[in-house]
């Protein structure tokens, strides 16, 4: 081992040097400090590197977007309502579709249902629903005709889940 201070060289087994009496452990304490820490260091680097690897391959946070596209008719010679339309789902994961809707007409009447619309694919995926209601002839003193139905509105709960 080469004292640092005056650059005679030493057995590696002394602990000063034997010219100018420095002590020469000192120079092993401050290399295994260093190699600790490049240690600890590297240790860190690859833990965070695993756990981005993890977290970008998992994507948890993927769902389905799922977008609806929904409309009412109402037939007066039959006196059904038609509840029709498309669920898309735009989002990069299937997910399967439940549509909580409520058709009120202008007597006050409503009707509510839960439609299960089923798996809806991902990247563009669609499911059509179609759905037609009886309705009733006469409600709250009126009877069952356009001039007393119309107009129609609804409302609509869109939930999913991933598939």
């Amino acid at each position: 081992m080469k004292c640092p201070k005056c650059g005679a060289e030493n057995p590696d087994n002394k602990k000063f040097c034997s010219d100018c009496g420095k002590r020469l452990s000192d120079l092993d304490l401050n290399k295994r400090a260093k190699q600790k820490w490049v240690m600890i260091l590297t240790t860190i680097i690859i833990v965070i590197i695993i756990m981005a690897i993890i977290v970008f391959s998992w994507r948890p946070w993927t769902v389905p977007n799922m977008v609806r596209d929904l409309n009412t008719n109402f037939n007066d010679s039959t006196d059904e309502v038609t509840f029709s339309g498309s669920i898309f789902n735009y989002g990069d994961r299937d997910g399967y579709a439940t549509l909580q809707v409520t058709i009120t007409d202008n007597r006050g009447y409503s009707k509510t249902d839960t439609i299960q619309v089923g798996l809806v694919k991902a990247k563009g995926g669609e499911s059509t629903i179609l759905k037609i209601y009886d309705w009733p002839d006469y409600y709250n003193g009126k009877y069952c005709s356009d001039y007393y139905v119309l107009p129609l509105s609804y409302s609509s709960v869109l939930s999913w889940t991933n598939a």
